[in-house]
């Protein structure tokens, strides 16, 4: 084999590896924009990068052929001639390269404008973001005001139901001196008119009313004469029992006499009867009642 074959090979070899870096990216570049057309960034860098790399090779090819190219620089002009189809390959290329590289483009606008997107809903949100603060900030404050209403209406329905209870109770006070004057009434409309005699006793002797209702029984009956007849009340001057104080004497609703207090101490009292009804008898345990009714 000569000289110039070894020549002639060497610069094949330097122009298939040349060839093989150009078209071994092209073709990786052509593949991946037709799998993967939305990540054509992720697939133009490994493109850049397969490219960099054949680049390097291609560096370290030249590098150790430099010796032999230095020797050979007189007869590389007889390979102008292969080297020209070469060329208009690479020239193809190149307007692929410059083909992709408008795509690139294109899609770095793409990006561009969807990261200008990207920025008004980033600030979309944000105002979103705030309005929820205030939001919620207001619905503290209702939070807030519902607790203190409820709290208010708690207190409300509290006294609402202290008012019923009080209510019941004055209801019930007043069914029981609506009772209890009936049965005044049924007493007194018993009791028999008084003589001549007792309605023409001066004041002196008359019995004297308390300014409020007083309650008893009687204790004790016992004769002081023919027509003298005495009784002994359970209450006394604690009860607001005083000397003259009248009492009717009655069993249930009847009547049956007329009691005008002589003696008065702490507990007990006693005094005359000065009124019995016809045919009646009082005994210890009948009831004794003084004053206005129902006060």
């Amino acid at each position: 084999m000569n000289i110039l074959t070894k020549v002639f090979v060497v610069l094949m070899c330097i122009f298939s590896i040349a060839l093989v870096a150009l078209v071994v990216p092209y073709a990786a570049n052509v593949e991946n924009l037709s799998e993967q057309r939305d990540s054509f960034q992720n697939a133009a860098a490994a493109a850049r990068a397969d490219a960099a790399l054949a680049q390097q090779r291609i560096s370290d090819g030249i590098k150790e052929k430099l010796n032999e190219i230095s020797d050979l620089k007189a007869q590389l002009d007889a390979e102008k001639a292969a080297s020209l189809g070469l060329k208009s390959q690479i020239t193809s290329l190149e307007a692929e390269v410059k083909r992709q590289e408008g795509t690139v483009r294109s899609h770095e606008a793409t990006i561009a404008s969807q990261t200008s997107t990207v920025a008004q809903l980033t600030g979309i949100q944000t105002d979103l973001r705030a309005e929820l603060t205030k939001r919620r900030q207001e619905t503290v404050d209702l939070t807030k005001k519902a607790i203190e209403l409820e709290a208010a209406n708690n207190e409300l329905t509290t006294a609402r139901d202290t008012l019923r209870r009080q209510v019941r109770l004055n209801q019930e006070t007043i069914a029981a001196l609506n009772k209890e004057l009936t049965e005044v009434k049924e007493i007194l409309a018993t009791r028999p008119p008084a003589d001549d005699n007792v309605s023409n006793t001066s004041d002196d002797n008359r019995g004297v009313q308390p300014t409020h209702t007083i309650r008893g029984q009687v204790s004790a009956v016992s004769k002081a004469g023919e027509d003298i007849t005495l009784a002994q009340l359970n209450i006394g001057s604690v009860a607001g029992v005083k000397n003259k104080m009248e009492f009717i004497i009655h069993r249930n609703s009847e009547y049956l006499g007329t009691l005008v207090i002589t003696t008065v101490d702490e507990q007990n009292s006693a005094g005359t009867l000065r009124t019995v009804r016809s045919g009646a008898t009082i005994n210890a345990g009948d009831q004794a009642i003084a004053g206005p009714i129902g006060r």
